[in-house]
C-alpha cells in the first residue's frame, strides 16, 4: 500500500501536466468541433498566451465573464467581408480538460494591445491607403467666416488582429474638405482622430495628419479620448458667442446595451468612449446661435437630455 501511494504521488503531476489543453490542442478542438465545415468561410484568431483573468476584456464598455479559468480564447470573424460591427464568437477553452464555452457578441477586441494569432484566416483584410499622388483640383477656399466653429472625431475602424481601415480617416478628410470650401477656418475646425499619431501599413487609422492635402496637419496630435472631446467643448464654451455655429461631425463605431437601451457609446481610441449622457453634457455648455450634429451610421438611437438631441450610432 506505502509503495502504490508512493508511486500515485510521484506520478500525479505528470498526470496533471499532460490532463491540461496545450495551445495546440485547443486550436484542434476548436477547427474540429466548433468552426468544421465553416472553416472556408471564416477567419479564426486566438489569444497567444493562456488567459487567467476573471473578465476578458474587449473594450472600456464591454467584456465576457469567463466560465473558466485558466483558458484559452478563440475569436471568430463569422463575416470576414462585412464592415465592424456584425456577428462574431469569442470561443473559451478550458485548459484544464477541454470544456468549451461560446459567446456571442458584435465587435472584435478593441484595445490597443490586441496582438491575436491567425489561426485559419481564408480571407485577408484589404487595407488600401489613400493615393496622395492623385490631386483633386477645386476652387480656392473662401475668406474663412469667424463665427462658423467645427469638432470632428473618431476613434478609428478596426478590421480585427491589428488592422484598422482607413475609412474613417476618409469620412474626416471629404468633411474636412467640404468645411473649408463652406467657409469654416483651418483654426476654427478642431479634429481628432485615432491615436493622433500618422499611422503605416497594416493600421491605416491615420494615413496622414493632413486632410486636405495642403502639407499642413490638421488632426490634433493627441488621441481620440474623452478627456480631449471634453476639453475642446470646454474651450469652445468659453470662446463662441451667441453669433455663432457650431458643427459637429463624428464617424466612428458605437455601442449600447439591450439591457439598458438608453446609455450608448461612442467608440473612442483604445479602450476609451464616450456615452450619450456624457457627449450632451459637454456640449450643453456652449451657448450658441445654432449647433449642428452630423453622426454617421447605419442606425439611430435618439435621446434628449438637457434640451440637447444627441444621435449616437450603435450596431444591429
Amino acid at each position: 500500500m506505502f509503495l502504490l501511494t508512493t508511486l500515485m504521488l510521484i506520478l500525479l503531476p505528470e498526470f496533471l501536466c499532460t490532463a491540461q489543453i496545450t495551445k495546440k490542442q485547443a486550436i484542434t478542438i476548436v477547427m474540429q468541433t466548433i468552426v468544421g465545415e465553416r472553416a472556408d468561410s471564416v477567419n479564426v484568431f486566438m489569444e497567444p498566451n493562456i488567459q487567467t483573468s476573471s473578465y476578458y476584456v474587449l473594450c472600456s464598455t464591454d467584456s465576457i465573464p469567463s466560465p473558466f479559468t485558466p483558458y484559452w480564447i478563440f475569436f471568430i470573424d463569422l463575416k470576414p467581408l462585412y464592415g465592424w460591427g456584425h456577428s462574431c464568437e469569442f470561443v473559451f477553452i478550458n485548459e484544464s480538460n477541454g470544456d468549451t464555452s461560446i459567446v456571442m457578441k458584435q465587435f472584435p477586441p478593441y484595445r490597443p494591445d490586441t496582438t491575436l494569432l491567425d489561426v485559419s484566416v481564408p480571407f485577408q483584410y484589404t487595407i488600401t491607403p489613400p493615393n496622395f499622388d492623385v490631386q483633386n483640383s477645386h476652387l480656392p477656399y473662401p475668406s474663412g467666416n469667424p463665427s462658423l466653429y467645427a469638432v470632428m472625431f473618431t476613434g478609428g475602424d478596426p478590421l480585427g488582429n491589428g488592422a484598422y481601415s482607413p475609412a474613417f480617416w476618409n469620412a474626416l478628410s471629404h468633411r474636412y474638405c467640404g468645411l473649408r470650401e463652406h467657409g469654416f477656418s483651418k483654426n476654427h475646425i478642431k479634429v481628432l482622430s485615432y491615436s493622433g499619431k500618422k499611422t503605416t501599413h497594416f493600421d491605416q487609422s491615420n494615413p496622414s495628419l493632413d486632410l486636405d492635402n495642403d502639407s499642413i496637419s490638421d488632426i490634433l496630435q493627441v488621441p481620440c479620448t474623452r478627456k480631449n472631446i471634453d476639453s475642446i467643448f470646454s474651450i469652445l464654451a468659453n470662446t463662441m458667442t451667441s453669433r455663432d455655429m457650431l458643427y459637429v461631425f463624428v464617424t466612428t463605431h458605437g455601442i449600447y446595451y439591450p439591457s439598458d437601451t438608453s446609455k450608448v457609446y461612442f467608440k473612442l481610441y483604445g479602450q476609451d468612449s464616450i456615452s450619450n449622457y456624457q457627449f450632451a453634457d459637454a456640449i450643453e455648455p456652449i451657448h450658441c446661435a445654432q449647433k449642428i450634429l452630423g453622426l454617421y451610421k447605419s442606425k439611430w438611437i435618439k435621446l434628449e437630455h438637457r434640451k440637447t438631441v444627441i444621435c449616437i450610432p450603435v450596431s444591429v
